[in-house]
């Protein structure tokens, strides 16, 4: 399975506009995703960008559960717009308590920070709810997974 942000600059870096908006040029837009390459005995997909690519003591920015299993992609700006999710779509809790997408943000030390965009096929839906975490999730995701693909995306501030 493949996973693509088609908005990453020289193939890697993030523009600033999907930062989280104390970021200058900042706008907390959540960036377009497409996957391909779709496991025989898929039945949903499910979606994560997590700092550093590893959720623990590193944040979670972004979870989507349970999209329908004619989903290709997420349109850019999509995170909080419920009509415009794909069919049977979840958007849980993140790191930072909200519901849907958070951008990523400046390294305190200041340099790229990676974030890892992963898109998983699952082979059943999740049994999660909105207030569910990382966690609830993980453990779903654990049980059915039939592939996943994921995009390094890197913001440079």
């Amino acid at each position: 399975m493949k996973a693509y942000c088609p908005v990453l600059r020289n193939g890697k870096y993030l523009p600033t506009k999907y930062a989280i908006d104390t970021v200058q040029g900042g706008r907390n837009v959540s960036p377009p995703v497409s996957w391909g390459e779709i496991p025989g005995n898929t039945k949903a997909f499910a979606l994560t960008l997590i700092e550093g690519g590893k959720p623990s003591g590193s944040n979670v920015h972004w979870i989507v559960a349970n999209m329908s299993i004619a989903a290709r992609d997420l349109a850019e700006g999509v995170s909080g717009l419920r009509d415009r999710l794909p069919k049977g779509s979840l958007e849980l809790r993140n790191s930072f308590g909200k519901l849907g997408y958070t951008g990523p943000h400046a390294s305190p030390a200041g340099g790229p920070r990676e974030y890892q965009l992963t898109v998983y096929a699952l082979t059943n839906t999740m049994d999660v709810g909105p207030f569910s975490v990382y966690a609830d999730f993980a453990e779903q995701l654990k049980k059915r997974v039939a592939g996943q693909g994921s995009a390094i995306l890197t913001l440079l501030v």
